[in-house]
């Protein structure tokens, strides 16, 4: 990741002024009048002067303590940590998701040199956003989860009081998968063979508890929000497999036993996953980002790219 830092507009003039007077120079220490030592011994003496303590200033202080600066003048860690190659804020993995937009950048340079006494006009403003791989996923998100949603509501209307148990099982597979995919995408969620539990969700607090990252007790779990259209469509989903297990209860008595087994298990383990297809010998198959990476890939996207646009 490239991040491109603007520099005040007084500081670059002062640099050109130098670099007018000495041409040749080839390093930054170069542009000034006074050898690189005598000078290192100036900037020390200079900060000892403005410490007012015996903790004294140093460059290295100053440089480590500037993300922190930036931090508490922008609520955006990844952002900080980008801009002040700080990688203690945060975690660096934040930067394969997170998009550095060239104006938040601006922004946020300009309002931390106005506080530390400078002009906050910059010299010129960046104007390529970096950061995440899947900068511009929203347009074809945003296609892909309509598309989903509609295949959703017409299967749900496909249904009538005669519709058969293979008719049933058909509209779900779309239902269950058009919902799982809006569920993935809205929370961000990683790649996975199976996700999502009853028991892990509170709709009423619009809460989801996550497990997709293993590789520790500390990664294990997190919490996320659920935005509104997520908890309508679960809602939803819930109200479908109330009505497939009453449809189902004749013809196929173990599907409609795990359909109540999800239904009753906001405070225990369920039998089964709750997003799930029927095969063809009427057996329950959990859904995961695998059974969706060829629709996603028909836009563009990779199975995870819920986590950059969450970002």
């Amino acid at each position: 990741t490239v991040v491109r830092i603007p520099l005040p507009r007084a500081v670059v003039v002062e640099l050109c002024r130098l670099h007018a007077e000495s041409q040749s120079a080839t390093t930054l220490a170069d542009l000034f009048p006074i050898p690189a030592e005598e000078l290192d011994k100036d900037v020390k003496r200079l900060l000892r002067q403005l410490s007012k303590t015996s903790h004294h200033l140093t460059v290295e202080r100053l440089r480590a303590g500037y993300g922190t600066y930036l931090l508490s003048l922008t609520p955006d860690e990844a952002l900080s940590s980008a801009m002040s190659m700080n990688f203690c804020l945060g975690t660096p993995a934040n930067l394969n998701y997170w998009p550095l937009r060239a104006k938040h950048i601006s922004q946020a340079v300009s309002q931390a040199y106005m506080t530390l006494g400078l002009s906050d006009e910059i010299w010129s403003a960046p104007v390529f956003d970096s950061g995440s791989a899947q900068l511009d996923c929203e347009p074809k998100l945003r296609a892909l989860v309509t598309r989903y949603l509609k295949d959703t509501t017409e299967a749900f209307h496909s249904i009538h009081l005669k519709s058969s148990p293979s008719e049933l099982i058909r509209a779900h597979n779309v239902i269950a998968t058009g919902i799982f995919a809006l569920v993935l995408v809205t929370t961000g969620h990683r790649k996975t063979r199976e996700a999502f539990a009853h028991h892990m969700l509170d709709l009423d607090l619009a809460l989801a508890i996550l497990g997709d990252k293993r590789t520790s007790p500390y990664h294990w779990a997190r919490i996320v929000g659920l935005p509104k259209i997520t908890v309508d469509w679960l809602k939803f989903y819930f109200d479908w497999l109330a009505l497939l297990r009453y449809r189902l209860y004749r013809t196929h008595r173990a599907l409609a036993g795990m359909c109540d087994s999800l239904l009753s298990s906001h405070d225990r383990r369920a039998l089964g996953p709750l997003f799930f297809v029927i095969d063809r010998r009427h057996r329950p198959k959990p859904l995961g980002t695998k059974s969706l990476r060829k629709s996603f890939e028909s836009y563009g996207l990779p199975e995870n790219v819920g986590r950059h646009w969450v970002c």
